[in-house]
Order: C-alpha cells, then structure tokens, then sequence
C-alpha cells in the first residue's frame, strides 16, 4: 500500500473508529500485508454495521456515494476526494464471518494501527469467493499468502475450511505450496 492509497485507507478506518464501527481491511490492501502486493482500483473495507450509519460517517466527511451502489445487496461503494474507489462491505450474520471481526489484527500503517483481516480469514474469505465466482485473482491471491505466509493456525483454517466447503482446495494449495517451498534451494 502506498501513497494516495495510504491516505484513504487511514481516513477510512480513521473515521470508522471514530463512530465506533467496528472495521477490517480487506482485499488488496491485506493480500499486500500477508502476500505480495499487487495494484488494485480500490480499497476493501468489511464492516459490522449498518447502510445507514456507515452512509452518515462517510458522506459527512467528503466521501461520496457512488450512484446506483445503493442497489447493491452487500455493500456501498464510495469515492475519496483523492478519486478512489472504497467498497464497504457489509458482513453477513455467518458465524465465520462474524468471528472475523473478533480475529482482526491491528497493524501499523504510516504511523497509524489499522484492524486488519487475519491471514486465515483473509484466505477463507478468497477460498470461497473463488469456489463460488471462479475469480482467479482470488486464487492467486490465496497462492501468493500461502507461499509468504508460514506461520497460519492450520487448525483453524481447516475447520471453517471445512464449513465453507472449500476444504480439499485448500489442501490442494497447501500441498502446492509446500512444495514449492520445498523445491527452493
């Protein structure tokens, strides 16, 4: 994450926190943190609150609503007075991903701690969305944590795995990654 990136990512959360919206960062800007980085037009936020309240927070502080996204089921997009895209996601009550929230981890950026996903749920979160959209930037996003992300509760991982069927794809990249990691001299 860099420059005008930065910037919004840290007003975006900035004033999430303060409203007291509990928030996590998501996307690219995670998939930087616990893989390798790679551009993006946006910047992904999951929130735990609703249309309304995050509509409120952001508009009054220069975000605008970008038209026909209220339409949209599970999230809002706004743009930054910087021209970036911020898509608020709004989390579904699902166990796996009400507990994100409770495994959120702050991290430093530019000064600043930030609540971001976990790496384990970062990767569930691509799992499923790859099992269900057949992104593949998903997929290589879930390759890209795997090989630069060792230390994972492997535990964890394999029981909401397991919840959200995406087990064996799981295995599947992990073995690959633990190959690769193997193949390395």
């Amino acid at each position: 994450m860099g420059g005008e990136y930065t910037v919004v990512v840290k007003k975006v959360a900035g004033l999430l926190e303060q409203a007291g919206i509990p928030y996590l960062i998501t996307g690219s800007e995670a998939v930087a943190v616990f893989g390798l980085p790679r551009h993006s037009a946006d910047v992904d936020v999951a929130v735990r609150a609703t249309r309304a309240q995050v509509k409120r927070v952001l508009e009054s502080n220069g975000l605008s609503l970008v038209l026909g996204s209220a339409e949209y089921r599970d999230m809002l997009v706004f743009e930054s007075t910087e021209h970036i895209r911020v898509d608020i996601w709004f989390t579904p009550e699902i166990p796996w991903e009400v507990a994100a929230f409770d495994r959120r981890i702050p991290i430093e950026v530019g000064g600043e701690m930030l609540w971001f996903v976990s790496p384990e749920d970062l990767l569930i979160r691509k799992l499923w969305r790859y099992s269900r959209e057949r992104h593949v930037i998903d997929l290589e996003d879930v390759r890209s944590i795997l090989a630069t992300t060792t230390d994972l509760d492997s535990r964890y991982l394999e029981e909401i795995a397991g919840v959200t069927r995406t087990l064996p794809l799981l295995r599947q990249l992990l073995t690959e990654a633990q190959d690769a990691r193997a193949a390395r001299p």
